[in-house]
């Protein structure tokens, strides 16, 4: 059978931010967010990110939207049928948005240790929380965040030469240029595994994401890595598996027509050569993928003793 020659996407479209701040659409009034989210409707798009974040735990000073228009894009997301999504970092922002109906959060909290009313206030909304744990351990610790990523890499999708350009010296000082503070707030780490656990022994639903993109945040193999990052939380790996595969398509309304092996269950697949659920880390035994029940890669030794 002809296998389809891209991935299974599903997009948000740019972010909204405000003006000379974060995000793709930056906005300044009510009437522009409403073009907006009206011109992302009508492309198919069942999602609307935006951005709530100063960067002030990164040492940036970036503008922020008014609480007036955080509440105009939520409340017409939802008019339209739309999630609304959140970039945000600290807790009493988070809190804020979700008194307002967020549906979810695509970065995990830094600032501090979350509490009984953001944990309340989750469920209430039935708001997912996504870490991102790797794009913090990358801004705290540019260089040897991407080595680890790249222990990863065993379909050698990225050259030697790239994993040595980005973690050499000249990277990492261009990065801590970039971001004054990272170096100084690896503290903020021992926030994001604390309440990765807690959102997720509170019952709240936890999904995987590694915000690919970010410098030094490479695609592929930092899912992998966030994966590792997540069992460093105290999930256990079985639990971490279970927050990649049927937490988000459980959410997407996708599960089990796909994440499930069972009869009339799409044939997407990883086959490994290791038990993922006893370390997690043996997701890097990858040995075989089938997309659509086709065979679309496997590893050199395929028709090896393994």
């Amino acid at each position: 059978r002809q296998v389809e020659e891209s991935p299974y996407l599903i997009l948000t479209g740019p972010s909204i931010g405000p003006n000379k701040g974060w995000g793709g659409h930056q906005v300044s009034s009510k009437e522009e967010i409403s073009n907006i989210i009206e011109q992302l409707h009508t492309m198919g798009i069942q999602v609307i990110k935006f951005t709530y974040d100063d960067l002030s735990w990164l040492g940036g000073q970036m503008p922020v939207l008014e609480p007036e228009l955080l509440k105009h894009i939520i409340e017409t997301s939802h008019g339209k049928g739309m999630k609304a999504i959140a970039h945000v970092a600290d807790l009493s922002r988070a809190k804020e948005l979700l008194r307002m109906g967020l549906d979810g959060l695509v970065h995990g909290i830094v600032s501090e240790k979350v509490d009984e009313e953001f944990l309340s206030l989750l469920k209430e909304n039935g708001a997912f929380y996504i870490p991102t744990t790797a794009v913090y351990e990358t801004s705290f610790g540019f260089q040897e965040s991407v080595r680890k990523q790249f222990e990863y890499n065993i379909w050698e999708e990225f050259p030697g030469e790239f994993r040595d350009s980005l973690s050499n010296d000249a990277s990492r000082d261009m990065w801590n240029s970039w971001w004054p503070k990272a170096n100084s707030l690896k503290h903020g780490l021992s926030n994001i595994y604390w309440n990765t656990k807690a959102v997720y022994e509170s019952g709240n639903l936890v999904m995987l994401g590694s915000d690919t993109g970010t410098p030094g945040v490479l695609p592929g193999i930092s899912a992998y890595y966030e994966l590792e990052l997540m069992e460093n939380s105290g999930l256990t790996p079985y639990e971490v598996l279970e927050c990649a595969t049927v937490a988000p398509l459980t959410y997407l309304g996708l599960y089990p027509k796909q994440g499930k092996i069972a009869k009339g269950s799409k044939a997407n697949m990883i086959v490994l050569k290791k038990d993922p659920t006893t370390n997690v880390k043996n997701i890097n035994s990858s040995w075989l993928v089938l997309y659509n029940g086709s065979l679309v890669s496997n590893s050199r030794d395929l028709f090896g003793t393994h």
